[in-house]
């Protein structure tokens, strides 16, 4: 199963983890956990084509997505269900206070919180760690113990 999870930009970076596994249970590994940077000077339509390549490359069983808090990231969100819709792949989408508190314990955890998490994750032995693929790898975290419930 490979799960890509993507921490929308708002502006002009995110970040995603691609990872992949036997099933929800198994630890995985990390096949990628990257920023991603769109170049909004380039206009609106290349911030697509960014996306749409990420997805396209992944090849991905299930996207996870961040739910849109901000009119800046809902535009990109729903790109990439469109993408998913097309391609016959489900996502699934938390937000990111939910996603803090199922896996820190805690919803309102600060960002360096969550940063020095992800620095301690198994999977990001070895990795470069922004915030965004922090947030990314807390996305995924949350999807694999919330689906077991």
């Amino acid at each position: 199963m490979r799960v890509l999870s993507i921490d929308m930009p708002g502006r002009k970076i995110g970040g995603y983890v691609l990872w992949e596994g036997e099933s929800l249970r198994d630890s995985g590994h990390l096949q990628e956990a990257n920023d991603l940077l769109l170049h909004p000077e380039q206009g609106e339509v290349e911030d697509y084509r960014v996306l749409g390549t990420l997805l396209d490359r992944a090849h991905p069983h299930w996207v996870i997505l961040e739910r849109p808090f901000l009119f800046l990231i809902a535009q990109l969100i729903g790109a990439a269900k469109f993408w998913c819709m097309g391609h016959r792949i489900p996502w699934w989408q938390i937000q990111a206070s939910t996603a803090k508190k199922a896996v820190i314990g805690h919803g309102r955890a600060s960002k360096p919180t969550v940063r020095a998490w992800a620095l301690k994750h198994p999977l990001m032995q070895g990795r470069a760690c922004s915030q965004h693929v922090a947030d990314a790898l807390l996305y995924l975290e949350a999807w694999k113990i919330l689906s077991q419930r």
